[in-house]
């Protein structure tokens, strides 16, 4: 009976020891090579540019940094610093986004138009060419379907059926994370310059 109990406090701190080890699902090797690396100081700069204009690797006007993390819905979210800066340098806006990536799935913490806090599936990696799943983001429906899959590279295209215009492509680089953005209705585009994991 007591040879039971120390088996079972034995398996029960080795789960706790895995799970904190461990603590948005990924080891830190499957972390660094996933299609969204998160970790505390990671940092990726960009150009966004229009469809008038041509991507310019010497113009960075938007930084996503790593810069905390929080427990949410049982997991680890980790805090996502975006500044957008003007032509001139400055800042023109922040905003912090929650995610968490367990399993080759990446999760968003976010919020609807009446303040309710909830998860959504940002994106999920391990779909093939031509898969397609149904999300809610900030109560609309989107239907996100690969349209591109390599061994290092994943493009999903997120459409929401009840609006026109609304199309973009979002496109993942393993080891690198997003790597850029297409809004189809505008041409404009966001590409990443540099990354700093």
């Amino acid at each position: 009976m007591k040879y039971k109990k120390i088996l079972s406090i034995l398996f029960y701190l080795s789960i706790v020891l895995f799970i904190s080890c461990n603590e948005n699902g990924l080891t830190s090797q499957e972390n660094d090579n996933s299609y969204f690396p998160l970790k505390v100081g990671n940092k990726w700069y960009y150009n966004s540019f229009t469809s008038f204009q041509q991507y310019d690797s010497t113009n960075i006007n938007l930084t996503s940094e790593v810069i905390g993390k929080k427990q949410l819905f049982g997991k680890t979210y980790f805090s996502i610093k975006s500044t957008y800066f003007d032509e001139n340098g400055s800042i023109i806006y922040l905003d912090t986004s929650y995610y968490s990536c367990s399993n080759d799935t990446l999760y968003e913490y976010m919020s609807d138009d009446n303040n309710n806090f909830y998860e959504s599936i940002y994106a999920i990696f391990i779909l093939e060419k031509g898969d397609k799943y149904n999300n809610y983001m900030r109560s609309t429906e989107y239907v996100i379907t690969v349209i591109e899959k390599d061994k290092d590279l994943i493009t999903l295209f997120y459409d929401a059926p009840q609006y026109k215009d609304e199309e973009q492509e979002i496109t993942f680089k393993r080891g690198l994370g997003i790597y850029k953005i297409y809004m189809l209705n505008s041409g404009n585009e966001t590409r990443l310059i540099r990354a700093e994991l």
